[in-house]
């Protein structure tokens, strides 16, 4: 049933035009998100462009997996560990930049933690500097008292929320399955970011195809209106000018308009093209019961002949 609805919507060309348009931006936006992808190499050089984006993923790919407290405590000595180093403490831009190209693989993990212990709309990027290895296991526990403190903050959750909704979602938070499962996703973060444009487009291109397709089926109708014109005017010529028929319509439709009669003779017309479509049904239908009952026959006479020569084959 979904393949024929599917078969149905596709049939139209301009169904086909739109999902082809929609495939072609898709493919499009897909190639700028990914040209938009960055990469610190070892020696402190930028790179972009689908090279980035394997060398990034492939750096994060070494912190993929469930983020547990060892985890965190590991992203917490790793980023102490850098910091510590000599490029770090370089006021060298370059310099800098080989340290920071070893970050890159906890980035997303380092932006979580630093959602967990400072709060909603509290961002610092080098707050993971300041915590140690032994606060790793607040990582969680934090999540849900941040949420405490600021759905009961007057300008926070307080004023927003009513109680029901407010414990609704320390609900939500305490039921949270823990712990979460890290996997790089930068790809799609850049999609997204370009989605709003796509959108717009798609929309705006929907419309045009619309616009298109309205327009066509208004000319469509309006040819049918003129086709329909002609061939009244055709019956006029070749009827005599006295026919009762033609003076009937030309008074009722045209000296003096006549709403009743016009729709009694709308009813006589759709009922004469429902006989005309139901006779036409049943010729169809009678043609193919009788080329079913051939083939049976046929079937039956197999059937006769096999059992009257059971040895043959």
């Amino acid at each position: 049933m979904t393949y024929y609805e599917l078969k149905k919507v596709f049939v139209k060309t301009s169904s086909k035009a739109a999902l082809g348009t929609l495939l072609i931006l898709l493919i499009v936006f897909s190639f700028l998100s990914v040209n938009n992808m960055t990469y610190v190499d070892e020696n402190g050089e930028t790179e972009k462009g689908r090279t980035a984006a394997v060398n990034l993923r492939q750096e994060k790919e070494r912190w993929e997996g469930p983020l547990t407290e060892e985890t965190v405590a590991r992203v917490i000595r790793e980023n102490s560990r850098i910091n510590q180093s000599r490029e770090a403490r370089s006021e060298d831009v370059q310099e800098q930049n080989k340290a920071y190209s070893r970050t890159q693989g906890y980035e997303d993990i380092r932006l979580l933690i630093d959602s967990a212990f400072g709060g909603f709309g509290d961002f610092d990027y080098n707050r993971i500097n300041s915590l140690k290895a032994e606060d790793a296991e607040l990582f969680y526990p934090k999540r849900t008292e941040n949420l405490k403190d600021w759905l009961a903050d007057e300008n926070g959750g307080a004023g927003r929320f009513t109680k029901e909704e407010q414990q609704y979602l320390l609900q939500r938070y305490e039921a949270m399955q823990t712990p979460l499962y890290y996997e790089a996703a930068d790809g799609w973060d850049k999609l997204f970011e370009r989605l709003p444009s796509l959108l717009m487009i798609l929309v705006l291109i929907l419309a045009l195809i619309i616009s298109v397709w309205t327009n066509c089926n208004q000319y469509r109708t309006n040819r049918l209106l003129k086709d329909a014109d002609l061939k009244y005017r055709a019956i006029r010529i070749c009827l005599p000018g006295d026919d009762p028929d033609i003076a009937f319509l030309e008074k009722h439709f045209t000296i003096k308009r006549d709403e009743e009669k016009i729709r009694r003779v709308e009813r006589l017309v759709t009922a004469f093209e429902d006989s005309v479509r139901n006779r036409i049904r049943n010729h169809e239908m009678a043609a193919y019961k009788d080329s079913l009952a051939h083939r049976l026959f046929r079937e039956a006479q197999e059937i006769r002949k096999q059992l009257d020569n059971p040895n043959s084959k």
